[in-house]
């Protein structure tokens, strides 16, 4: 179905926020990347609440920067359900890349409808901006992933 499509087949992050496993929770480090494997081959939400049962009872309680790798799977996924080949997210500002296809299928489609209206509809929120020849959103005043992945995840349901 079209609301279902993907049109991009990855989508990169980039964050000054620490997101990884420290090596106080998995000193090990063939064990380590073993886990960022394990994370990588993690495609849904309920993958990714399995795979986070699974370390804990494996290495304990989760640490903070081991909840923020999580959470920056989900705001991968978001960007990525929204046609984001890139998302930077530093010092509280979210920016997300568009496909760098301009003929792509993908900017006559219903989900990149959603994204004009949502931009249209929050102006002071986020602004849809070209430079270099992409299209990017850019978000202000986003102090946390939490918030990040919310502000993606509103934009499709517009």
């Amino acid at each position: 179905e079209e609301k279902d499509k993907q049109y991009v087949s990855d989508c990169q992050l980039e964050t000054d926020i620490e997101v990884h496993i420290p090596d106080n929770y998995i000193n090990n480090v063939t064990e380590r990347m073993t886990v960022y494997r394990s994370l990588a081959d993690v495609n849904d939400s309920d993958g990714l609440v399995q795979f986070e049962e699974n370390i804990i009872d494996r290495f304990g309680p989760i640490p903070p920067a081991v909840n923020r790798l999580l959470q920056s799977k989900r705001m991968i996924w978001a960007g990525k359900d929204m046609g984001m080949e890139k998302l930077v997210f530093k010092q509280k500002k979210l920016i997300g890349y568009f496909i760098g296809d301009k003929d792509s299928s993908f900017f006559n489609s219903p989900k990149f409808e959603k994204v004009i209206m949502y931009v249209q509809l929050n102006p002071n929120k986020v602004q849809m901006r070209e430079k270099n020849d992409r299209l990017r959103m850019v978000f202000s005043n986003v102090n946390s992933l939490e918030k990040a992945i919310g502000m993606l995840e509103e934009v499709m349901v517009v």
